[in-house]
This record gives C-alpha cells, structure tokens and sequence, in this order.
C-alpha cells in the first residue's frame, strides 16, 4: 500500500444516553471520524519521530590480504581457504587482529 503502513481497526461499544438516542448510522460515523482523527494523531508522532531520528553512515572499510592492522604492529590479514574434492564445498579461515580495518580512534582510546 504505497509504501506506508496501514492500520485497520474494528471494534465494538455499548452507546447509551443521549447518544444512544442518534441515528445509528450518525454514531458510527462520528466512532469511526474519532477513530480516523486518533490514526492521524498517531501517523504524525511517528512520522515526527522518524524525522528526529538521526542517520546511520556506514564508515567501513573493505579490509584484504594487503589492509595492515594498526602502524604499531602492521600485522597483515590472512586468508586461508580450503578445498577438498571432490565436491563443490570450500571454508576459509581469516586470520587477523581485531583492529584491522576501520577504526576510529577517539581521544580517549589511544591517549592514557
């Protein structure tokens, strides 16, 4: 549906007093105009949350054999893959230091 959510809502009520007293079809329109108005209510908060919301920038880094871990060790990453025939499977095994690739180092990471 247009790339929105939709929400559909189906409900039953005891209508007494002066209103019980309405043309059926008057009280279901007002229940469902309140209902109506409640969903609008509801679509605008999420859509002001959604707005609020910040975004997520993927920072990363492809990493190989030739990305070197931090210049204080300049450890390389290993690739290893395995193949046994015959059949069509294969496994690797990567072998590398847990900061290789995309680090952003804050002031109090890398500062004592």
């Amino acid at each position: 549906m247009d790339g929105q959510t939709a929400i559909e809502y189906e409900g039953e009520g005891l209508i007494t007093g002066s209103l019980a007293r309405l043309d059926s079809r008057f009280a279901e329109g007002l229940a469902k105009n309140l209902i109506s108005q409640g969903l609008a209510k509801l679509n605008k908060q999420l859509k002001e949350q959604e707005e609020s919301m910040g975004r997520i920038v993927d920072l990363s880094v492809p990493i190989g054999t030739g990305t070197l871990s931090p210049p204080s060790v300049n450890a390389r990453l290993e690739l290893t893959t395995y193949h046994r025939g015959p059949g069509f499977w294969q496994t690797s095994k990567v072998e590398m230091l847990l900061h290789t690739g995309t680090h952003v180092d804050f002031t109090r990471h890398t500062v004592e």
